[in-house]
């Protein structure tokens, strides 16, 4: 006796393709040290935190950091991504920094720059000092330079 299933190896589902699991590569920055990774983008942050918790280096205790109120993910900014949903669902893009900290540290460490071009990116070229003080030290030299001229 033979079945459609027998017939048929596609509507038993031995040929039929695997879904496809998308991945974004993101920057993680833990205080232990930093990674890049790529991490499937549908899957909830939840069931990710423990493998991101060893490729940045953290060790996460038997209690798995309850203790301290576990681990969080932020983003460059600081705000928190949500635990229940994926980084897909709270539109991380591909080569985001995260930043993996204590929940229950309020304020996050600073963001770490690899380059000073990022540096200058995030806040801006700036003069050393005031406009004035550059008038008062030109002043200042002027002044030096006509007493060494006039041999005093």
């Amino acid at each position: 006796m033979t079945t459609d299933l027998d017939r048929d190896p596609a509507a038993s589902g031995a040929d039929a393709p695997a879904p496809q699991v998308e991945f974004v590569r993101v920057g993680l920055a833990g205080p232990a040290g930093r990674a890049d990774l790529a991490v499937p983008a549908s899957v909830p942050l939840a069931r990710l935190l423990p493998m991101l918790l060893r490729h940045s280096g953290e060790d996460a205790g038997p209690d798995g950091g309850l203790g301290h109120g576990g681990w969080v993910l932020r983003r460059a900014d600081g705000g928190r991504l949500t635990a229940a949903a994926s980084l897909a669902e709270q539109d991380v893009v591909e080569g985001e920094l995260l930043f993996l900290c204590r929940a229950d540290d309020d304020d996050p460490a600073p963001p770490v720059y690899d380059d000073v071009v990022e540096v200058v990116g995030a806040h801006g070229v700036r003069a050393p000092w005031p406009a004035s003080a550059t008038r008062a030290g030109a002043g200042a030299l002027a002044a030096l330079a006509v007493l060494a001229a006039s041999g005093a």
